[in-house]
């Protein structure tokens, strides 16, 4: 009886092994860039920096949260997307505050914020509804702006509506772009650094 449970241990053990080998396997890489750009202030054109990045061994991402540091300025003038590839693409800041054409927005300072598509605090366009922030620098996870894209909010630039999730299935290995524009008067901030936090599959065989 003994020799049957220890055979039967090692075939369940056999299975187990095999079945994590030909399976993905979840891992997670991260990168954190420091950057010290001048935001042009009322300026659609921005500043944009390029990282490469590498997660050896993975093949997809499953999940992607992304940190954002800008200091000073007029956080209802911002507006910033994170690109990847040929179709990723997400808003993360769309003017926070603005909800029509003329409007400024929300006039506090600064951000050192992640943004997450699951976020309990919910959508940083009104994060002021949740926090009461009064000039500070806004903190926390938060859902990225993506679904308020609204092309009169923003002149010359293109109408989207993407969260996070618009990453999931791709390749997470190569260049990532951060795009941050201030686009009214008043104010002038510096886009101090950004990160990228991705959990991706690998395929064992």
């Amino acid at each position: 009886m003994k020799t049957q449970v220890v055979l039967l241990a090692g075939i369940l053990t056999a299975i187990l092994f095999w079945s994590n080998r030909a399976g993905a396997i979840a891992f997670t890489g991260s990168a954190n860039y420091s950057t010290s750009l001048a935001i042009p202030d009322n300026n659609s054109l921005g500043v944009a920096d390029t990282e490469n990045f590498t997660l050896t061994g993975a093949t997809s991402i499953s999940s992607l949260q992304v940190t954002l540091d800008i200091a000073g300025g007029w956080n209802g003038d911002y507006y910033a997307y994170l690109r990847h590839g040929s179709s990723g693409f997400t808003v993360l800041l769309n003017r926070v505050g603005v909800n029509g054409a003329g409007q400024y927005g929300y006039g506090d300072s600064g951000f050192n914020v992640t943004f997450s598509d699951n976020a309990a605090n919910g959508d940083i366009h009104s994060y002021q509804n949740v926090t009461g922030f009064g000039g500070g620098t806004v903190t926390g996870t938060w859902q990225p702006d993506g679904r308020n894209v609204d092309p009169t909010l923003v002149t010359g630039l293109t109408p989207r509506t993407a969260m996070l999730s618009s990453f999931t299935g791709m390749d997470p290995n190569g260049e990532w772009t951060l795009f941050v524009s201030d686009n009214s008067p008043v104010g002038i901030g510096t886009l101090t650094g950004w990160g990228i936090a991705i959990t991706a599959d690998r395929s064992e065989e």
